[in-house]
């Protein structure tokens, strides 16, 4: 960003703008962008594009999601509930039955969900939201409490017992289609435990979470990274996208020795500039497979020399396949 261009003063109005809001309830405003006119004048305009909610006081520690209410929201929070409650989850993701649970039995794969159509239209309709697969959305999950909170209109569910419930709707032997399984699958990875997952696992589970901005597809997880790799970059919105995630390829490089990012590089889907070995990841796949582990070998380094500004040296080990 421009050194001259003082985000003072937007502070300032942002402030005055709030004191006049109506209180209580709460009230929260979100900066969607800032725009700065690009004429050369030492006034030039800028826009800022603002939403506005009222949000009802939480418990202490407790993190406020918002959504709008749709049809049947509320029946679907009922839903998940019901079927969290009845549940607990081990840290590597295996269900059984909570204590005084009403349904004993729900945990196991083969004791499927007998609902009506309004009820599996339902519970369709809340979990492929595209409000789950915003990448600011994913990262605030990921970094609240075990207290969060969903907000869905007037309704509410915590994100343990969402994902208790998800994650039992997901491992059903029968479901309505596969794409509701698939949805149930990209919405239990949201708040799976992010400790000890590689970068490469990141921008795996990443390349379904979209945002405005595609060069926020590498500061957006810069949250849930390890501070080694954070102290590699720094986030600079006016440089060019394919230099943010070249160098996003670069210190993933220099930290694991390991060419695993290549296989995002798609040619024939590519959209932005630069270097042919710079993965592509403005593009958001809902249907993103998990890539991380399919490796040929573990116990190898990458032998690799950058060049700048664009070229990558990489010595590779020509095989042969001879049949007897």
């Amino acid at each position: 960003m421009n050194a001259r261009f003082s985000l003072r003063p937007i502070q300032l109005y942002m402030t005055r703008l709030l004191q006049h809001c109506v209180s209580p309830p709460i009230n929260l405003l979100v900066v969607e962008s800032i725009t700065k006119s690009t004429s050369r004048t030492e006034r030039s305009p800028v826009t800022v594009s603002v939403r506005s909610f009222h949000v009802p006081r939480t418990p202490p520690g407790a993190f406020s999601s918002i959504e709008t209410s749709h049809n049947d929201s509320k029946h679907a929070l009922a839903t998940f509930r019901y079927i969290g409650d009845q549940l607990i989850v081990t840290k590597n993701g295996q269900l059984s039955s909570s204590p005084g649970s009403k349904a004993p039995d729900m945990w196991r794969n083969a004791c499927n969900f007998v609902y009506d159509d309004r009820t599996w239209k339902a519970l369709l309709h809340f979990i492929k939201r595209i409000w789950f697969y915003r990448l600011w959305c994913w990262q605030e999950i990921k970094l609240s409490s075990s207290r969060s909170l969903l907000r869905c209109g007037h309704g509410q569910i915590t994100w343990p017992v969402l994902r208790r419930a998800i994650l039992c709707l997901h491992n059903k032997e029968k479901l309505p289609s596969l794409m509701f399984r698939e949805r149930c699958r990209h919405d239990v990875y949201l708040t799976a435990d992010a400790v000890g997952h590689s970068m490469s696992t990141l921008l795996d589970l990443s390349r379904s979470k979209g945002c405005a901005n595609p060069r926020n597809k590498i500061p957006g997880l810069l949250g849930l990274t390890a501070p080694s790799f954070n102290a590699r970059l720094r986030t600079n919105y006016a440089s060019p996208v394919e230099d943010v995630y070249k160098d996003a390829f670069l210190a993933h490089l220099a930290i694991t020795r390991r060419l695993e990012l290549l296989k995002h590089c798609v040619l024939s889907r590519r959209s932005i500039g630069g270097p042919s070995w710079v993965p592509d990841w403005s593009k958001t796949d809902f249907a993103a497979l998990i890539l991380s582990e399919q490796l040929s070998t573990g116990l190898l380094s990458a032998n690799f020399k950058y060049v700048p500004p664009n070229i990558l040296e990489i010595t590779g080990l020509r095989q042969r396949l001879s049949r007897k």
